[in-house]
């Protein structure tokens, strides 16, 4: 189990004031975290429609920070061979000559493994 794993698909239930997870090994849901804060929410509003709101946006605050983060966590690590090369070859054409560029290319790709691996 990793965290990624743990937390993909994350959404906050309005109803339930809990963010939970879709990938469940039974087919079904498991509560990740439950958002409190309502006996001080209720008096920091005028009403209770009010703080129910806020907490709601809390709720979907939290859940989105965390798509987002795994987003950009998996999105750097997905770099192809190809992608490496040609952006090592731009580089070198304009900085370096051919001598160190099959080392960039290497060391590149060596990164990104390293990347992968503390998943």
């Amino acid at each position: 189990m990793t965290i990624e794993k743990w937390l993909s698909n994350v959404y906050y239930d309005e109803y339930g004031t809990h963010i939970w997870n879709k990938e469940n090994s039974d087919g079904g849901s498991q509560l990740v975290a439950d958002i409190r804060g309502w006996g001080r929410l209720q008096n920091e509003f005028k009403t209770e429609e009010e703080a129910a709101k806020f907490q709601d946006e809390i709720g979907e605050f939290i859940a989105q920070a965390i798509r987002e983060k795994l987003a950009r966590s998996s999105s750097q690590t997905e770099i192809s061979d190809e992608e490496i090369e040609n952006r090592a070859d731009e580089y070198f054409k304009k900085h370096i000559d051919d001598m160190g560029f099959y080392g960039f290319i290497d060391g590149a790709k060596w990164y990104r493994e390293q990347l992968k691996q503390k998943q």
